[in-house]
């Protein structure tokens, strides 16, 4: 597709209005006559498409078996340019040496696009392919696409099948990864994660050995993987829900005086260009001081298709480090906010506080909590069997 917009912007294209009645007679009449048109759109009372200039001519003279009308809406393409531009011998030049240097570019490889991988990273299958000779400028009639797969399917054991596809300037990977087999039965048993007093039990397969209001500790065991069916003992996988009431202790201790960020306005960019694979920094020296670091990237189009060259820039916010005093009511209210957050992070359901105690140092306060909560407290564990002969 490339190649085609390509060749259309060389030899130039219009994009015409066709109106009148029965404006479909003119595309029966340009597909009898081998006139080729595309991006065709139906408007309200008019019909637009695109046709390339040798084939406008031609258009001109069916367009009176059809009866219909004919109006330029654009002009686009290289002959309109140089037309603009005749008089401007270096540009014209500069046009045909871009061109040129175009064509010798196109080929080597511009672009590669991995299909078909979920779970193995695009920078895992790129690393592979770079191994076997496929990359970003290597010249296209150096790659075999038929050795290039098989070399690439060998060395992973995760791919069960895969495609090397040639598009002009891009390579496309197309895989298939190995299904994840279905793990095999292991018996476990249901043990607690923490010190709790169980106040829900949900089991869905398996051997219940509490009941609630019971008090367990740590590996303790919660559902057992071991039933009995009449004279005989089936080993089965445990699973369910059990709910526990858990006290747990948090202490946040924050200081009087404490480092903080003023950023002080000064911003610096360094810029990264890569072609073809080569990184070329656009910058001398190193960045010195406090600051942080945000990086972005931007791979740049030509006709709304990936050329090798990519634009790496990394942008520095500086910032002074300064000693920040507080009292300590606002010391407490950071603690608060702190615990707030810890409860949010860890997501606790049913949480009551069950004590708040405020110690004061020389140079620090510290608040302990003791809480409440309700947690699933359920680990698996797989059972040993022994067999005794």
């Amino acid at each position: 597709m490339f190649l085609i917009n390509l060749y259309r912007q060389l030899f130039g294209f219009v994009i015409l209005k066709i109106y009148g009645e029965f404006p479909q007679r003119l595309l029966n009449l340009c597909a009898k006559n081998h006139i080729t048109t595309w991006n065709l759109h139906k408007r309200q009372n008019y019909i637009e498409l695109c046709v390339m200039i040798r084939d406008f001519k031609r258009l001109r003279k069916v367009r009176a078996e059809s009866g219909v009308k004919i109006k330029i809406l654009k002009k686009c393409g290289l002959p309109f340019v140089l037309t603009k531009y005749k008089l401007r011998i270096g540009v014209v030049l500069g046009l045909a040496v871009f061109f040129v240097t175009l064509k010798l570019l196109s080929c080597f490889v511009w672009e590669i696009d991995v299909v078909g991988a979920k779970n193995i990273s695009k920078d895992e299958i790129l690393g592979i392919c770079k191994k076997h000779g496929i990359y970003v400028g290597q010249y296209i009639k150096n790659i075999d696409t038929v050795i290039s797969k098989d070399e690439i399917l060998l060395d992973s054991d995760k791919l069960a099948w895969g495609a090397v596809n040639i598009e002009g300037s891009k390579i496309t990977i197309n895989l298939t990864e190995v299904k994840s087999e279905t793990p095999e039965f292991s018996p476990s048993n249901i043990i607690a994660t923490d010190d709790a007093v169980i106040k829900k039990v949900k089991v869905l397969s398996g051997n219940p050995q509490i009941t609630i209001g019971d008090a367990v500790q740590k590996g303790d065991l919660l559902i057992s993987g071991t039933v009995d069916i009449g004279d005989k003992v089936n080993f089965i996988k445990s699973s369910g829900e059990i709910l526990g009431e858990i006290e747990t202790k948090i202490a946040i201790t924050k200081t009087y005086i404490q480092q903080r960020k003023r950023y002080t306005g000064l911003v610096k960019q360094k810029y990264v260009v890569e072609f073809f694979g080569l990184k070329l920094p656009l910058f001398l020296g190193e960045i010195k001081g406090e600051f942080t670091e945000t990086y972005s990237k931007n791979q740049i189009k030509f006709l709304n298709h990936n050329i090798p060259i990519t634009v790496y820039k990394k942008k520095y916010d500086f910032y002074e480090v300064y000693d920040a005093k507080f009292t300590k009511s606002e010391l407490i209210e950071q603690i608060e906010s702190e615990f707030e957050k810890k409860i949010k992070e860890e997501n606790l359901q049913e949480i009551m506080v069950m004590s708040r105690e405020i110690y004061t140092f020389d140079d620090s306060v510290t608040v302990e909590y003791v809480i409440k909560h309700i947690k699933n407290i359920c680990r698996e564990e797989n059972l040993i069997i022994t067999t005794l002969n």
